[in-house]
């Protein structure tokens, strides 16, 4: 059974113009979501070397 357009526009199906952009949305969804990971993991490393740093110079002053 094919299924029948539900609108045009300019004589173009709508579900079909929608439907070629589905692999650039994910190219661009990916990208983003990669982008995005490795912003979090650089500001988690930044966030953990400066408590490590914090922990060290407690540590020291409690020494003297």
């Amino acid at each position: 059974m094919i299924s029948l357009p539900f609108a045009h526009v300019g004589g173009i199906p709508i579900e079909e113009t929608l439907a070629s952009f589905g692999p650039a949305l994910l190219v661009g969804l990916g990208v983003t979501w990669t982008r995005l990971g490795a912003r979090l993991r650089t500001v988690r490393s930044r966030a953990g070397a400066h408590a490590s740093r914090t922990r060290r110079g407690r540590a020291e002053r409690a020494g003297r």
